[in-house]
């Protein structure tokens, strides 16, 4: 694949560089027997890019213990009429519709609650922060609320990956994203949070080995019951994989 060096449009998911990705220097894997159930990924065919089985089993051959995944899409019930961007509004309205009729199955909140940096949010990292933060405070108090923890890679822009001469560390992702992280699971607790890959998405910015690598890291003073809820304990219960 050519290398592209052109800043970063966020909001945009571009195929991964894998010319660029095999820059990063190897990296030994953390804990490769602590089990992993990755609670988010995609299966696609765009026009730029195939990321199906055989992509997605190349991935997760890394060393890392995973032992279970959560296939996730959407683009469904989308509304028939009205302006295109309000569309994807009517995904929304079926599921509200049918939330009354539903048992009181867990909601989970994916991406650490969607922080960015980007756009109008650029440079404004501590405001976003502040006001993030209050956001996630007041959902903790919701008992039935679980909080994915991941996902932050475009949304955040936090490093323009496409710019840089080679992927970030496992110790630099950790330290971007350790405040968003450790707040939910300060709020949350650890058995009410669980890792997500996002995978092809973060692919754009780090393999993954480094990116569970990362999570391993922020999680490194967690006790062995808390690492285990939440890097699979919490996606058994909450997904009923039992």
């Amino acid at each position: 694949m050519t290398t592209i060096r052109e800043p970063t449009r966020y909001g945009h998911i571009y195929p991964p560089d894998t010319v660029w990705l095999a820059k990063a220097a190897p990296e030994p894997i953390l804990e490769p027997d602590l089990p992993i159930i990755d609670t988010h990924h995609h299966l696609w065919v765009r026009d730029d890019q195939r990321y199906l089985l055989h992509e997605f089993m190349q991935d997760i051959r890394s060393g890392h213990n995973t032992v279970a995944t959560v296939f996730l899409e959407c683009h469904s019930m989308y509304r028939s009429d009205g302006p295109e961007e309000m569309r994807s509004v009517g995904e929304t309205e079926f599921v509200a519709g049918i939330a009354p009729t539903m048992p009181a199955s867990n909601i989970i909140m994916g991406h650490c609650g969607g922080p960015l940096g980007y756009g109008r949010y650029l440079g404004k990292q501590d405001e976003v922060f502040a006001t993030w933060k209050a956001g996630v405070t007041e959902l903790a108090k919701c008992p039935n609320v679980t909080m994915k923890l991941g996902g932050m890679m475009m949304r955040l822009a936090a490093y323009d990956y496409r710019a840089l001469p080679k992927p970030p560390t496992s110790a630099e992702i950790a330290a971007l994203w350790r405040p968003y992280i450790e707040t939910c699971i300060e709020l949350f607790g650890a058995h009410r949070c669980l890792f997500e890959s996002n995978f092809p998405v973060e692919k754009m910015g780090a393999s993954w080995g480094v990116l569970w690598n990362a999570f391993k890291r922020i999680a490194a003073g967690a006790s062995a019951d808390e690492k285990l809820a939440l890097f699979s304990g919490t996606a058994r219960r909450t997904y009923r994989l039992e």
